[in-house]
């Protein structure tokens, strides 16, 4: 497993990366938990979600989320 996390003047983003069994092609499990939760909260802070990764290849996980600006 590595993690990153980078921060630009602008956002923050972190990256999990793992070299597992990938999640396939099998949709998340929906919920308050989990990736979905993730996305969810993620958009609320008008930032984003990624999930990719292949079966048998790994899974990586990537949150960015803007840093507000002062005005």
């Amino acid at each position: 497993m590595a993690i990153a996390l980078t921060i630009t003047p602008h956002e923050v983003t972190l990256v999990v990366a793992d070299n597992g069994i990938g999640l396939g092609n099998e949709a998340p499990a929906s919920g308050a938990d989990g990736l979905t939760g993730m996305r969810a909260r993620s958009q609320a802070h008008k930032g984003f979600c990624e999930v990719t990764g292949a079966r048998n290849a790994g899974t990586n996980v990537t949150v960015s989320l803007p840093i507000p600006q002062a005005p």
